[in-house]
């Protein structure tokens, strides 16, 4: 299904009623949805994640501690929980598994396990696990048993010599400022010379690379790991750590290797038979948005994959009180190539920051404690198109952890404290991302609509404008709409901490995307059309209500303003949220609008 398109059966439906108005009204009042046919873990499209390092969120650092506090989650308005690694493993972190179907003794019992997911599912909440198939720890069985029946060598990438590889992260160009340090002298006394490790020596790369091993590992993984989670457990998915590093052909070809993709479709097609409600989450911070869509591949890999590089331009937003040049292009050249075919349903996911260093500090870190900005850059990606990803005490402006560096500068103790506090303070942060989640949970539009940009005139006087109307630059502003279906709701900003604009938005010049429903079940985009003046213009205008405050009363939109509309006074680093609706509907219907 296309995001946010009206879905219209064939060319000859569009020929024969567009040209009768009253095919509008009928639109218009009708609360079907139109949609392709019901795709794979149809459920990412609209969800949202948080992530929990488990040794970390609670004083418990356990899975009944994450347990007791899935209420607080589920009442702030969070839809599935992202659990870091909890398998068995002799790292704090526990990237470096060495049982992949146990339960970390410091988390917990398996029991435990089955109970979180049982009390999460109650509370309609997903639960997806993090598991790490590109490598495992030098201390699982299957590299360093003295068995030789249960160790698996065929399973790693060995060498007689270092082979003096960069490591992948970096593009290979003879002068990278990491060390090459990917190849170890294996530690064991089985002679089996020097092994490749792109992360770190604890941690040997799997060898995806020779066809009989790959298919074994691929056999182990899925019809073993992922089926005893899913079948024990019932966990609804899995984010796949490091999935652009899977398949090396040599130095520098370490990343996005063409036997990567053979592996995530071999993955997918086979998790299908498993489970098709199973979500797959890639990690892969590539460098382009074609290596980033690679991994959606037509629907036949990743449901959903975490939009690296455009968390930058999100804060800075908010850093440089302008929406930055190229905002709406990185925005789009991920969304708006969603693969509408193929068997899965695929959505972007945004975040802000996670546990890895490299994607930033923690987001309270980076805007410097004020309160203000962090509210600013919530609205800003809670209420976008694109699952919103949030890291662990986001919500109650954690900062890194003085006196740490690297990853353990942003793996803090979450203070529940704090956040019982803020959870009684209506102008908290967490009050402030309990009210957006549950809007955004209320409202089809904004749960899994996608985004139109909207031509605006801004000034800090009502009567001297600045136009914003191209989105490839930058403003201090920014006007979208999140459309699905009939559904259309209109979000503002001032991104500016120091100015207060009056606003005023052109809704005659915001295209809305018509796309085509094949006998396939896929859409392709057939044309565009004016939001408002070819769909949503009725006798006696509409109606305009403001979502977020509730305390703004706006005029009318009608054929005499729709083209200036006065969106009023915005205060420094401010958000308003408008829903339009007939004049004769009612305004607070949300889903079934």
């Amino acid at each position: 299904m296309k995001k946010g398109g009206f879905v219209l059966n064939s060319l000859s439906a569009i020929r024969k009623y567009l040209g009768f108005i009253f095919l509008i009204f009928i639109l218009l009042s009708s609360s079907i949805s139109l949609k392709a046919k019901d795709k794979n873990g149809e459920w990412i499209e609209d969800t949202n994640i948080y992530e929990i390092f488990v040794r970390k969120f609670t004083p418990e650092h356990n899975l009944k501690g994450v347990e007791a506090h899935l209420q607080d989650l589920s009442d702030m308005g969070v839809k599935t929980i992202w659990l870091m690694p909890t398998f068995k493993s002799p790292s704090p972190h526990c990237y470096d598994v060495t049982d992949y179907k146990s339960v970390n003794s410091d988390y917990g019992t398996l029991e435990d396990m089955k109970s979180l997911v049982a009390k999460a599912h109650s509370i309609n909440m997903k639960v997806i696990l993090d598991l790490p198939i590109n490598h495992c720890g030098s201390s699982n069985p299957i590299f360093s048993s003295p068995d030789s029946k249960i160790r698996k060598d065929s399973w790693f990438i060995w060498s007689t010599k270092d082979e003096e590889w960069p490591s992948p992260w970096v593009y290979w160009d003879g002068k990278t400022l990491y060390p090459n340090n990917t190849w170890y002298k294996d530690p064991n006394t089985f002679n089996r010379g020097y092994y490749y490790a792109a992360f770190d020596k604890a941690m040997p790369d799997l060898n995806y690379n020779n066809s009989k091993s790959r298919d074994e590992i691929i056999e182990y993984f899925v019809n073993d790991v992922m089926k005893f989670w899913i079948t024990e457990c019932k966990v609804d998915g899995f984010r796949l750590d490091a999935a652009r590093y899977i398949a090396e052909n040599g130095s520098g070809k370490q990343k996005d290797q063409p036997q990567t993709h053979v592996v995530w479709q071999e993955i997918r097609a086979m998790l299908d038979k498993i489970d098709s409600k199973a979500v797959m989450v890639a990690e892969a911070p590539t460098e382009t948005d074609a290596q980033l869509l690679s991994y959606y591949d037509d629907g036949k890999e990743f449901n959903s994959a975490f939009h690296f590089g455009f968390q930058g331009m999100l804060l800075d937003c908010i850093k440089n009180g302008q929406r930055p040049e190229g905002f709406f292009n990185e925005l789009f050249g991920i969304q708006r190539h969603l693969p509408q075919k193929g068997t899965q349903e695929c959505q972007d996911s945004l975040m802000l920051a996670n546990h890895d260093s490299f994607a930033g500090a923690r987001v309270g870190t980076q805007l410097g404690g004020d309160l203000a900005k962090e509210k600013a850059v919530a609205a800003l990606y809670l209420l976008l198109s694109g699952n919103p990803v949030m890291y662990y005490g986001e919500e109650i402006g954690m900062q890194n952890t003085l006196g740490a560096e690297g990853d353990d500068a942003i793996r803090g103790n979450l203070d529940w404290t704090q956040y019982n506090k803020q959870k009684n303070d209506p102008n908290s942060l967490l009050s402030y991302y309990t009210k957006l989640l549950n809007l955004r949970n209320s409202y089809n539009a904004l749960k899994e609509g996608q985004t139109y940009f909207v031509p605006a005139s801004y000034g800090t006087t009502a009567d001297k404008l600045t136009k914003d109307s191209d989105p490839d630059k930058s403003a201090p502003v920014m006007c979208i709409i999140r459309n699905e279906g009939t559904q259309n709701i209109m979000i503002a900003h001032n991104f500016s901490s120091k100015e207060s604009y009056y606003i005023f938005a052109d809704l005659t010049k915001c295209k809305i995307d018509i796309y085509e429903e094949s006998t396939k079940g896929s859409s392709s985009l057939l044309h565009k059309v004016f939001f408002l003046k070819h769909f949503f213009h009725t006798k006696g205008g509409l109606l305009a209500t403001e979502l977020l405050e509730n305390d703004s009363e706006l005029p009318d939109i009608t054929r005499d303003n729709m083209s200036n509309y006065p969106l009023g006074k915005f205060e420094p680093l401010s958000t308003k949220v408008l829903k339009f609706d007939r004049k004769h509907k009612k305004v607070n219907d949300s889903n079934n609008d």
